[in-house]
């Protein structure tokens, strides 16, 4: 019967991924999506056959991170580049210098801050530092080939993974959870409309949040009494309301999915 069941909601998911959302800023005139019109260009950038992972602090990478990396490295099908925090300068733009509020931010806050500006920046892919699955290199080719998308993933499979958001826009996200892709790794053509939407938004909280994190910067274990951004709050509070809008941008491939067992 379990079994049944799991058959039953694996494509019930597949079927309503196929259903049409549309989207109308005038029902999210409360959220930040409403602030720009949703915009189209003809001739996207290509992503570079190039995947992006960060580890931001000066502590070590645990053996279990470094087993993934490995894999990551021999199973990925395109070149992997780990960032380091001494690695950043040869990536930062002079004219796009990061935000001033970074050294404050937690290790994954400045994860999430970095996955967006190298998004937008650069492009290519991002990836958590977990074993990945499948190969990644016929989805650059698909992503590549065709103008329509701007934009690969793993799709969510569940309405509990996304973030919990008041108003319509909250409730929009879990009922549409289907069209959004997973946090933990993409693809991503950059200097499109949903990258610059997204990068302008990062700043804009980390803007709001300057005082106060600069009061209360996240030590690097994370345990910061008054540190005030939420877990979520940089990288899937953003980043999925933003994927709803343009999931018509949207290229859904499971051989994106990561193993999330046995990482930390």
């Amino acid at each position: 019967m379990r079994q049944i069941k799991l058959f039953l909601l694996k494509y019930a998911a597949y079927f309503l991924r196929l259903t049409t959302f549309k989207y109308n800023a005038k029902n999210y005139s409360d959220f930040f999506i409403s602030n720009y019109p949703k915009s189209e260009i003809e001739n996207p950038l290509q992503a570079k056959k190039i995947v992006y992972c960060f580890w931001t602090g000066d502590n070590q990478i645990p053996e279990n991170r470094q087993r993934s990396l490995n894999k990551l490295k021999n199973s990925l099908g395109v070149e992997l580049c780990l960032v380091k925090k001494n690695d950043l300068d040869k990536y930062i733009l002079k004219e796009h210098p990061l935000h001033p509020a970074y050294d404050f931010l937690s290790l994954n806050h400045r994860s999430d801050y970095l996955r967006c500006y190298f998004m937008h920046f650069w492009g290519g892919g991002y990836v958590d530092i977990k074993e990945n699955l499948h190969s990644w290199e016929n989805v650059f080719d698909k992503l590549n080939g065709t103008n329509k998308k701007w934009l690969a993933g793993y799709p969510e499979i569940a309405p509990s993974v996304v973030p919990i958001l008041k108003g319509k826009i909250g409730k929009d996200i879990k009922k549409n959870y289907f069209k959004l892709i997973g946090n933990g790794c993409f693809i991503v053509k950059p200097q499109t409309p949903f990258t610059n939407e997204w990068y302008i938004q990062v700043n804009k909280l980390l803007d709001d949040n300057y005082e106060a994190l600069k009061n209360n910067p996240m030590n690097e274990r994370g345990s910061k009494v008054g540190y005030p951004l939420k877990w979520a709050e940089v990288q899937a509070e953003i980043f999925h309301p933003l994927v709803l809008k343009y999931c018509d941008k949207v290229m859904y491939d499971k051989s994106l999915l990561l193993s999330f067992k046995n990482y930390k």
